[in-house]
Parts: C-alpha cells; sequence; structure tokens
C-alpha cells in the first residue's frame, strides 16, 4: 500500500512538472496555448497535496455502488478542500512569494479610484498570472536543479521551432520586411525569451550539463544561431540586452577569479563589448553627417523629356552621405508611379508614411533621379517594397546594421528639428515618455488607477497637441513609468519594494538562471511596458516565481560576484 502511494504522488508530481514545461515552452510561441496549459497547471496544483490514502480502500470496494461513488466524490472534495486550505496557509508563511503575488493585489485597489470599469476588469483577466504563477509555484511541488536544466533545454527547442517558423512566414512575405511578420506573439517579447535562451544554453554548455562533447557544442551552436536569428530580423532589444547581459557577467566573472590576469581579461573583454559597438557607431554617425559639397549651379535643371527639376535639400536632410532631395521632378514621377502601382503618388505606403517621401528615398539609396526615367529603372520588387514602406534599397538587401543606424539617424534628426516623432519607434518611445511624465505630474500619488489608462494618454495627446498619428498613439512603453502614471509614487515605492526585496531575501542574485533573467527583465522595462500584455505578464511571472520560489536549490554552487575561500 505503502508502494503505491508513493507511486500515486510521484506521479501526480510528474504530471505537474510536465505541464511546467509546456506552459514554459508555449510562453514565446503562444498566447492561446499559454492559457490552455495554465488551466492545465490549476488542476495539478489543486490536486497536489492531497491525501490519497482513500483511493486504496476505493480500489478494493464495489464500484458499481451509488453509495460507494457518493462517499468517493465526498471524500475527493473533503480531501482537495484539505489541502487547498493548507496549501494557502503555506503560501502566506512564504513573505515572498506574497510580496510577488501583491503586484496583483495593486491592480486591484487600483480600481477604487478608476473610472473605466470595463477596461480595468479586462486589464485584471490579462494579468491574473501575475497572481496564480507565484501562488502555484511558491507551492506546488519543487523542482529539482536536474529538472530545471532539462526544462531548460526543452524550452530552448521550443524557441528554435519558433525562430524556424518566424523565418517561414518571412519568405512568405511579397517583401522581406521583418515588421511585416504576423507571429502569435510580439518580437519584442520573443527576443527576451531568446535571450534567456541564449544564456541558458551557454551555461548548460559551460558547466557540461549533457556529457556528450558534441550536444555541447551544440548547445553553443543554438546560442549562436538564437543570436544571428535577432541581428537578421533586426530586434534591436533582443540584441542589446545580450550585450549588456555578457558584460554584466563578464564583469562578475571578474571578481571571482584568484589570478590578477584572469581577472584584468574578463574585464577587458568586458570593456570591449561595451566600447566596439559604440566606436563602430560614432564611426556611422560621422559618415552619415559628411557629405560632399552641393554646387547648385552645375546641377541639371531639366529631365531628359525637357521637365524640370527640384533641388531640395530643406524637406529632406542627408541620408547615405547624399541628399535625396536633389533631382525631383514630381510631375514625371507622379505620372510614372501610377503606371507602376495602385497606390496614388499622395496616397500612403503601408507603413502610413506618404508615399511620395518614400518613394524619393528609395530611388536616392539606388542613386537614381527621381523622374520618369528612374521610376522605369525600379523592378517589381522595389515598387513592392516602397509600398510596403521601406525607404533604402538595404533593407531588403538582407540585414545592414548600418542601414538601422542610419535610420535612427534620420528618425531622431525629424523628431528634434521638424518636431515629428512618426518615423520610428525610437523617437516615438521618447514622446510616450514625455507623455507619461506629464500625466504623472497631474497625478503625483496616487496615479490614474488600473483602467484609465487609455483614457489618462488619449487626453494627454490632446491637450499637448501631439504630433503622433492617431495609429502610433499609444502607452509608456516603458514599465516604470507606466506604474508611476496608473499608482503613483505610492504604487511605484511598493512596485520596485517587490523587485528587490523577494530576490534579496530568498539570495536570488546567487543563482545564475535568476541573475540573468532579472537583468534581462529589469533593463526590458526601460523600452517596454512588460507586464501590460498577458505573454509580457506570463514570461515575467512564470520565471521569478520559477526561479526564486519552485527551484529546490539545495547544494547548488552560487553565482555571487564574492570570491569563496578555500
Amino acid at each position: 500500500m505503502k508502494i503505491l502511494r508513493q507511486q500515486i504522488n510521484w506521479n501526480r508530481d510528474s504530471a505537474y512538472h510536465l505541464v511546467l514545461f509546456l506552459l514554459m515552452a508555449s510562453i514565446p510561441l503562444s498566447k492561446y496555448m499559454t492559457s490552455v496549459f495554465q488551466f492545465a497547471l490549476t488542476v495539478l496544483w489543486l490536486w497536489h497535496g492531497v491525501n490519497t490514502s482513500y483511493l486504496l480502500n476505493f480500489s478494493n470496494a464495489n464500484r458499481l455502488s451509488p453509495v460507494i461513488w457518493g462517499r468517493f466524490i465526498g471524500q475527493s472534495l473533503k480531501e482537495i478542500a484539505a489541502s487547498f486550505v493548507n496549501k494557502w496557509k503555506d503560501f502566506f508563511r512564504n513573505k515572498p512569494a506574497v510580496l510577488l503575488s501583491s503586484l496583483y493585489v495593486l491592480l486591484l485597489i487600483g480600481i477604487l479610484w478608476t473610472t473605466d470599469l470595463h477596461y480595468a476588469l479586462k486589464d485584471l483577466r490579462t494579468k491574473v498570472p501575475l497572481f496564480i504563477l507565484p501562488l502555484f509555484l511558491a507551492t506546488g511541488p519543487k523542482v529539482n536543479t536536474r529538472t530545471l536544466n532539462l526544462m531548460l533545454a526543452g524550452y530552448c527547442l521550443a524557441l528554435f521551432g519558433g525562430t524556424i517558423y518566424q523565418l517561414m512566414l518571412l519568405s512568405n512575405l511579397p517583401v522581406a520586411d521583418t515588421r511585416g511578420i504576423s507571429a502569435h506573439v510580439s518580437h519584442i517579447r520573443f527576443s527576451l525569451n531568446l535571450v534567456l535562451g541564449i544564456y541558458s544554453l551557454l551555461y548548460l554548455a559551460w558547466k557540461k550539463f549533457f556529457r556528450q562533447t558534441a550536444v555541447n557544442i551544440g548547445l553553443v551552436t543554438l546560442a549562436l544561431w538564437f543570436l544571428a536569428f535577432m541581428i537578421y530580423m533586426q530586434y534591436d532589444t533582443g540584441v542589446v540586452l545580450t550585450a549588456i547581459v555578457a558584460i554584466i557577467l563578464l564583469f562578475l566573472l571578474a571578481f571571482r577569479q584568484s589570478g590578477i590576469k584572469s581577472r584584468i581579461a574578463l574585464l577587458l573583454a568586458s570593456f570591449l563589448i561595451l566600447a566596439v559597438p559604440l566606436i563602430y557607431i560614432s564611426t556611422v554617425i560621422h559618415e552619415f553627417r559628411s557629405v560632399k559639397p552641393v554646387y547648385f549651379l552645375k546641377l541639371d535643371q531639366c529631365t531628359r523629356n525637357g521637365n524640370l527639376y527640384t533641388h531640395d535639400t530643406t524637406n529632406f536632410v542627408v541620408e547615405n552621405g547624399v541628399y535625396p532631395g536633389l533631382y525631383i521632378c514630381d510631375k514625371e514621377l507622379s505620372e510614372a508611379w501610377k503606371k507602376r502601382s495602385s497606390i496614388p503618388y499622395d496616397g500612403y505606403d503601408h507603413k502610413k508614411q506618404l508615399i511620395r517621401s518614400t518613394i524619393i528615398r528609395y530611388m536616392a539609396s539606388k542613386n537614381l533621379r527621381k523622374d520618369a526615367e528612374g521610376v522605369t529603372s525600379l523592378t517589381n520588387q522595389d515598387v513592392r517594397a516602397i509600398e510596403s514602406g521601406i525607404a533604402n534599397v538595404r533593407s531588403i538587401n538582407g540585414f545592414n546594421i548600418k542601414t538601422q543606424i542610419y535610420n535612427y539617424i534620420i528618425a531622431y534628426r525629424n523628431y528634434r528639428y521638424r518636431g515629428d516623432p512618426n518615423s520610428g519607434s525610437l523617437v516615438q518611445r521618447l514622446e510616450y515618455w514625455r507623455t507619461s511624465w506629464l500625466i504623472f505630474r497631474d497625478h503625483p500619488v496616487a496615479g490614474v488607477g488600473t483602467g484609465d489608462l487609455p483614457a489618462a494618454f488619449e487626453k494627454q495627446y490632446e491637450a499637448m497637441h501631439s504630433p503622433l498619428k492617431p495609429e502610433f498613439r499609444r502607452r509608456s512603453h516603458n514599465q516604470y513609468l507606466s506604474t508611476l502614471v496608473a499608482f503613483g509614487v505610492l504604487g511605484f515605492a511598493w512596485y520596485m519594494l517587490v523587485l528587490i526585496y523577494a530576490p534579496v531575501r530568498l539570495k536570488g542574485f546567487k543563482r545564475y538562471y535568476f541573475l540573468v533573467y532579472y537583468i534581462i527583465i529589469m533593463i526590458s522595462m526601460i523600452t517596454e511596458d512588460t507586464l501590460e500584455s498577458q505573454e509580457g505578464a506570463t514570461f515575467f511571472a512564470f520565471f521569478i516565481s520559477l526561479f526564486l520560489l519552485a527551484w529546490n536549490t539545495e547544494g547548488l554552487q552560487d553565482f555571487s560576484p564574492v570570491r569563496r575561500k578555500k
């Protein structure tokens, strides 16, 4: 009987861990499956800890008897209720777990001064993982280090499948524009998962969890694949996060070394990862701003068809080292473009940009004059690219880092000198942050409440006559500012207390996986309101609960930056 009861408990815990893994693997792939596995985890959590002794008695009883079935159901409910009460008691004894779940309680409190109750309730449904995952993982079966490593390896295989799927979606687009992919999870959230996957793979290879050399080589190769994928797909957030995590880890490792040469080598590597990109970016900026002087008297004044050119160096700034506004003949452009595309010359491309500007910039990137002859030289692929909103031929000839930097420079110059924040996501964030700060100044103590964020932003955009187009008028894109706007300084102080106290109390910074995850999540919140979506809230709640509350770290060698004494 005892052996049978142990077998039942083992199967129950194994099923829980399996669903936990499936939930982990679904986070970067599908919001729908994430919800399904959270429901399955709820069922197994309720069953965990239930005294199963009565099952042994039932196995020897007359199963056809209604009385026996009534007793069975009654006893089952009784045992589940008793286990449920015990789990709640354990939960409230676990202060870090209660603190993490209190982020959801903060949302509940924020309803008290909200006016849009409908949106508030929707927000509460979206962010349920903030409450249930710390509860489940703190009071469910613990995960040992071996099981965790296996789960993370499987998670990385799921990520690999996600990268292949996105490349297939990209290949089916008429123009290879990575922003045109409609996947099940946003590219920002996916990139956060990829960064966590990269450092999980490198750690598994470093610690030789899989003893076969070929497998370890495969782990490193897969990590490099994730990095190459993010670079190719222009996932800037993920690439920057990968570099930041590397800098911090190398810096910490340097102080664990006893030899001075090893310490200097690691510090130098950390410095180079920071310095090399900065030097390259400064070089590209200098190249961008360096342009040969234009002698207007020597420029051709007419096209081959005898129509006048316009040489515009005011509305089109320097780009790719040239003036895109030279040699423009709107009359010929309009007539020739009408023959090549169904989008009118005075209309908008698929990115809601004036297509005239996209045409001129794209043709300049191909060193073509903006006249009938130049439009005729465009290929069908060029026309599709322009219609899609691509303004530089380099963007369809594979990823080009220099072009990406150019795009950021152009967007920033448009924002700084013309007050136009619509030309890039980076400058749009500057407008979001400015708007957030203005809202916070009007509601500094308690914020606008859980449900009033959309209304508050809409009202502020109108009040400040923001030049942002309606489709770009979004919220903070900064979790710290979102918290300030919604809950004021009081809520923000509590939010930061939770994020700092729980890891310190549970010594999370001595665990490699948690340290990497913590860097990723805290840095990502600067440019993203990570918790304002279901996939973001699940990513946050799941991994912080897994690494802090569910992981049984007994006997684990820590990753403290302080060198241990021998």
